[in-house]
């Protein structure tokens, strides 16, 4: 439990230290659009069997199953960065849980910085991390 402690306090420090360059430069962007679209599907199923047999070693049973799928979504975001234009995904980071174009509606206006790991979208004093799916 005591680890468990340490590596946490480890993290949110990290955290904290995982803070833009001092010299990041940031370029003004427009969130265009979003959409939400499915990637796949995940499935899981169960099952039992129940079973007789008799004394001449007959087995007579039934099964049942039981079989739940869903679709895997993932929602793009279509922004304007100067004449280009990005569709992005939220680049998922164990140290950086917020999608913060989550909150926001068409039309707001970003701060963004990228590298060679994607874009970054900084909102108020917050910033995320982006995956570029498509540049137009």
């Amino acid at each position: 439990m005591k680890i468990a402690a340490i590596l946490l306090g480890f993290l949110l420090c990290a955290q904290a230290w995982a803070k833009p360059p001092k010299d990041a430069q940031y370029q003004d962007a427009v969130l265009v659009s979003f959409k939400d679209v499915k990637t796949g599907s995940s499935c899981s199923s169960s099952g039992s069997v129940k079973a007789n047999t008799d004394d001449s070693g007959n087995t007579e049973g039934s099964t049942s199953n039981k079989t739940n799928c869903s679709n895997n979504i993932v929602r793009q975001y279509t922004i304007q960065l100067g004449s280009n234009t990005f569709v992005l995904v939220y680049g998922y980071n164990f140290l950086n849980l917020h999608n913060d174009l989550s909150k926001q509606l068409p039309g707001a206006h970003l701060r963004v910085r990228s590298d060679k790991h994607g874009f970054y979208v900084r909102i108020g004093d917050k910033e995320a991390r982006y995956d570029i799916v498509e540049a137009k």
